[in-house]
């Protein structure tokens, strides 16, 4: 029973022969693109595919990161109790006349509001808002092509 797979191996270059059988079509042309992308970038393969799977590596960890965050908020939709949300954005503006105590009581009032009616009232800031990834691009073009005046 062992001579078919002894002849096999004893063939030239036998795993090179068998690891092509193996690997899938997609993953030969995967290959193929690497080798060619890492000679025109004067690299060695093995250097561009070690960073292409640490590339996908890290795709995949942040996509399970996503899961996990999806799965958190479905079970928070889930809950028997669970409240719908209201978001505002807040940031004190300098030229309204309101003291800090005034705006502070003023949202508040405005969460007192929501939770009363039976909302989770969820106030967002400009630190929030800087953390999104699109945020230079979109306040860039709030000030260039929508230039609003002062508070109106």
């Amino acid at each position: 029973a062992n001579t078919g797979l002894l002849s096999f191996l004893n063939k030239e270059d036998p795993f090179v022969t068998y690891s092509r059988r193996l690997r899938s079509a997609s993953e030969q042309v995967r290959d193929a693109h690497l080798y060619a992308l890492a000679a025109m970038e004067g690299l060695k393969f093995e250097e561009l595919y070690a960073a292409v799977m640490a590339a996908k590596d890290a795709a995949a960890s942040s996509s399970e990161e996503s899961r996990a965050r999806i799965s958190e908020a479905e079970d928070r939709l889930n809950e028997k109790e669970a409240k719908p949300r209201i978001h505002t954005f807040w940031e004190p503006l300098d030229d309204t006349g309101m003291t800090t105590e005034s705006n502070e009581a003023m949202l508040r009032l405005w969460e007192a509001a929501w939770q009363a009616a039976g909302w989770e009232p969820v106030v967002l800031t400009m630190e929030d808002a800087m953390q999104h990834p699109d945020f230079e691009n979109i306040n860039r073009t709030l000030s260039t092509d929508m230039p609003f005046g002062g508070y109106d």
